[in-house]
């Protein structure tokens, strides 16, 4: 009787172990579209592609244009954000580049989180060329 209250003791522990192990993936992000150092010029329309996916499930996902301190550049639209239910998500969406001055380069930011809060951000450069 005594080695069997052992067993199931050590059984115990060791599903208490296994059972509560931390996700500690963070999520894969792969950009589809643009290329990086691809070139723009205003009225071009960006089509930008994106594959989220982890190896549990996702939460959310942000999408955003900017300058190399991820400040928000006048006339490109704002942050994107949304909730994602599932192991991975594809963003699709197309952007109209617009008129800016003085711009040369630009970037496009993507960050993933999954339900464990591991993060994942990824950006590409794009160049700007005055018509």
């Amino acid at each position: 009787m005594r080695k069997w209250r052992h067993v199931v003791a050590i059984v115990a522990l060791v599903f208490s172990i296994v059972g509560c192990s931390k996700d500690e993936t963070n999520p894969v992000i792969d950009i589809l579209s643009p290329m990086d150092g691809d070139t723009y010029s205003a009225g071009d329309t960006i089509a930008v592609l994106t594959y989220f996916s982890d190896n549990e499930d996702l939460a959310t996902y942000d999408v955003k244009i900017g300058d190399f301190y991820e400040a928000s550049i006048n006339g490109f639209p704002d942050v994107e954000y949304g909730f994602i239910n599932g192991m991975s998500y594809t963003y699709t969406q197309y952007m109209v580049v617009p008129e800016v001055q003085s711009l040369l380069t630009f970037y496009l930011y993507f960050t993933a989180k999954d339900v464990e809060g591991n993060v994942t951000t990824k950006y590409i450069t794009l160049n700007y060329e005055a018509p």
